[in-house]
């Protein structure tokens, strides 16, 4: 009873079953109470000077386990890699960053670890420092990262408001909203209720303001339109977003007040003014 130690010599590389005997008694007297060799310990002891650990294709992945590395803001990544060694051992946890995660199996030596979303837009690395044996044998990872690349959010239009003024004109102002540069370009058109156009101009980051005079329309449709770029182009060459609006059919329209519809590629608000 109490701490105890052994040693025994072992062939490298060859497993063993160690397992831990009892004889013990569950009344005071004994009596048929007594159990002889009985197992209460067993484990697998196998000495291992180089595990010869191999990690390959690792990747970044999305939330139905496909490749991808762009994401959006605190979406949650996947790590997937392939690990094998000259033993029988699984891996179960990895360090990635600095913080040690739980492995979930995927089959033929493949491993995924959930690491939780960025809250900032911009280019991150996932590096695989260390992965831990199912032994708890920690073992360290040379050089196998991977760059992901948190996206922008879109830009979008506020405190859209219109006003008539004494001389038959129409006033328009709100603020486009941009606050992580993703805008390439917006432009503010207006059309009455015959389609006529009435005004096309281009429109800035921040607060706007657009004028147009009055026809003998009732009705007057005014749309904002704005291109951006999510990403920063640093992982490839494909632009994340910069997409034509008519690609998209995401809209919202409100007669008698003002409705945002947001698309992933282009901003579409339109308002109609009776």
């Amino acid at each position: 009873m109490g701490k105890n130690e052994l040693e025994f010599s072992v062939k490298e590389d060859e497993s063993y079953t160690f397992q831990i005997l009892a004889t013990y008694a569950t009344s005071e007297d004994g009596g048929d109470y007594t159990y002889e060799d009985q197992v209460i310990y067993t484990t697998t002891v196998q000495m291992i000077r180089d595990y010869n650990l191999s990690i390959s294709d690792i990747r970044s992945e999305d939330s139905q386990g496909e490749s991808e590395k762009y994401f959006g803001k605190n979406e949650e990544i996947a790590l997937s890699f392939t690990g094998t060694t000259n033993t029988a051992l699984t891996v179960s946890e990895a360090w990635i960053n600095g913080s040690k995660y739980t492995l979930t199996s995927l089959g033929n030596d493949r491993y995924s670890a959930r690491v939780p979303g960025y809250k900032t837009a911009g280019v991150q690395t996932l590096a695989l420092e260390k992965v831990v044996m199912s032994n708890q044998k920690e073992l360290k990872v040379q050089d196998e990262s991977v760059k992901i690349e948190i996206l922008k959010d879109a830009p979008s239009a506020e405190q859209f408001s219109s006003e008539q003024t004494g001389d038959d004109k129409l006033k328009f102002s709100f603020t486009l909203q941009d606050d992580d540069k993703a805008l390439v370009s917006s432009v503010i058109t207006v059309t009455d209720g015959d389609g006529a156009s009435l005004l096309r101009q281009d429109v800035k980051e921040g607060e706007n303001e657009a004028e147009i005079n009055l026809t003998a329309s009732t009705v007057y449709k005014v749309q904002i339109t704005a291109s951006y770029d999510l990403d920063t182009n640093a992982l490839d060459s494909t632009s994340k977003g910069n997409i034509p609006e008519e690609t998209y059919d995401k809209f919202v329209q409100i007669v008698s007040a003002h409705a945002f519809g947001e698309r992933f590629g282009a901003l579409l608000i339109a308002v109609e003014i009776e």
